[in-house]
């Protein structure tokens, strides 16, 4: 072995001094990349065959979308499976609020869009050409969700949200 001191400029001396690998002087054997999913080398996430739920962490068992932690029965109510696997007898579903027959009122997907009104307080129609205008366009008299003019993202609700002229009282609709 050579100390500092004794190296000429090749190559051979600098690596029987200090070792091959770059810090520890020891070469790993290049076994691939590590996969991200299962942690194992030789392959990439994108092409491995193991089946690993992120939610849970079972191996080999359910991908996360089959999660059974996630899963929530809408015939009986209970978490871990889903209507078709249910054990309790059958029930008829029907949402009133959205006239749907997937799901019941407590599970309807647009109860973060419904206002509750306060107990007592006056609810007497208000014509709503005084107050309304569009969040799109800046103008009077529609709503955004209703606008013609077209919006930067290009999605439109499959559903009217609270702002469309669809969720206006029924004497309203027709003015709208």
């Amino acid at each position: 072995s050579y100390t500092i001191d004794e190296l000429d400029d090749t190559n051979e001396q600098l690596v029987d001094l200090r070792g091959e690998g770059r810090y520890f002087g020891k070469v790993i054997e290049d076994l691939g990349p590590t996969c991200r999913n299962c942690h194992k080398r030789g392959h990439m996430a994108k092409d491995c065959k193991v089946v690993v739920c992120i939610t849970c962490g079972a191996i080999e068992d359910h991908y996360t979308a089959n999660c059974p932690t996630h899963q929530r029965c809408s015939n009986c109510g209970q978490g871990g499976h889903l209507r078709r696997a249910c054990t309790e007898k059958s029930k008829f579903i029907y949402c009133k609020k959205c006239d749907s027959r997937n799901h019941p009122d407590e599970m309807c997907p647009t109860i973060w869009r419904s206002y509750m009104k306060k107990v007592g307080a006056d609810v007497s129609a208000v014509d709503p050409k005084e107050s309304t205008f569009c969040y799109n366009c800046g103008e009077k008299n529609h709503y955004g969700d209703d606008c013609i003019v077209p919006r930067v993202v290009t999605l439109r609700y499959q559903e009217s949200s609270a702002f469309s002229g669809v969720n206006l009282p029924k004497q309203f609709v027709k003015a709208y």
